[in-house]
């Protein structure tokens, strides 16, 4: 199960950067308008074809496997919890913690493919864009704080443990622990940062500490005038007579680009997140396999550096035979009487 959850996070970041960044191409390659932004927002970048099939099918993808990637992650910390509550190291209640990481973490990433299909209507587009980071900001604090007391609990194993030698190897026991200890510190502290900086980026994306006025519509002629075509300007974007449904982010692009920005960082900082399950994923088999390979390498060495031993009987008879030799060579060259 580890090496599931290891390998559907390292999935899901893979195809979401290959989404964005394939969608962005696009986008540039074939002009579309993005309100003059340098990097726009997401909906804009799914707005026109062939750039809105790529962002769909893109972030389907990305839901199933972000929400595959929570329940792996659920079971790995089940399991780990469980044999802290038997050494009553943590509660139930930070044990069932996990439940409601999980919850929110798989709830949230049905918001995407909300978010990628209906982002001709703005508020369901706006709604679902917001309970995906408010599930998956709930989702990554409680795991944060799962990882910590996970962490908590190793390094009290290793602080008060004694460790033997087994079979596999010379301190493989200790090796081990120290090893999950280690791995479990990298996570934390990857997840620790990626969540300071996740709340940081929906915090200024949505935004929530300064107003925001929202940006104006591009007018029908300011569409045409910007040779976008006609037929697109009047009715394929057409809001009413006087606008399209494209925005003019011009008016305050310094606000709007900010926060495009922001919601790149969320993207950004919550790939990072899932990529912390595949930094801590340390399987206890593959180091007791490297103990022994490091063990039977230390064997051979020392086998070939030792000289061949003697064998003392051999030894002994050469010398009786030397001895007995060296007893009857007077004899055989002694006169005869």
């Amino acid at each position: 199960m580890s090496r599931l959850r290891a390998f559907a996070a390292l999935a899901t970041a893979a195809t979401a950067l290959l989404t964005v960044l394939i969608a962005f191409a696009i986008c540039r390659a074939n002009g579309v308008y993005v309100g003059g932004l340098v990097w726009p927002f997401v909906s804009d970048l799914g707005r026109d074809p062939p750039g809105s099939y790529v962002l769909f099918f893109g972030l389907n993808i990305v839901a199933v496997l972000l929400g595959l990637t929570w329940s792996f992650n659920h079971e790995y910390k089940q399991r780990v919890l469980q044999q802290s509550l038997a050494n009553g190291q943590v509660s139930t209640l930070v044990c069932s913690l996990s439940y409601v990481g999980c919850l929110f973490g798989v709830v949230g990433a049905f918001g995407l493919p909300v978010f990628a299909s209906f982002s001709a209507s703005p508020t369901l587009h706006n709604n679902a864009a917001f309970g995906f980071l408010l599930c998956e900001t709930v989702a990554m604090f409680t795991n944060t704080y799962l990882n910590y007391r996970i962490f908590l609990a190793k390094r009290s194993e290793m602080d008060a443990g004694v460790f033997i030698t087994d079979r596999y190897g010379p301190r493989s026991v200790s090796r081990i622990k120290l090893g999950e200890l280690q791995a479990v510190k990298r996570g934390f502290l990857i997840e620790l940062s990626c969540v300071a900086l996740y709340t940081m980026c929906v915090l200024v994306y949505l935004p929530v500490l300064y107003n925001s006025s929202e940006a104006p519509h591009l007018t029908i002629a300011q569409c045409v005038a910007l040779k976008l075509g006609e037929n697109y300007c009047s009715s394929t974007m057409r809001l009413d007579d006087v606008y399209t449904k494209l925005w003019d982010y011009e008016k305050d692009i310094a606000v709007h680009q900010v926060r495009a920005l922001a919601q790149l960082g969320c993207m950004l900082t919550l790939i990072g997140y899932t990529l912390s399950f595949f930094a801590d994923n340390k399987e206890e088999e593959a180091m007791k396999d490297r103990d022994r390979a490091e063990a039977a390498i230390v064997y051979y060495q020392q086998s070939a550096s030792m000289p061949p031993k003697r064998s003392p009987r051999r030894k002994s008879t050469r010398r009786s035979q030397s001895t007995s030799s060296s007893v009857s060579e007077p004899c055989k060259h002694s006169n005869p009487p």
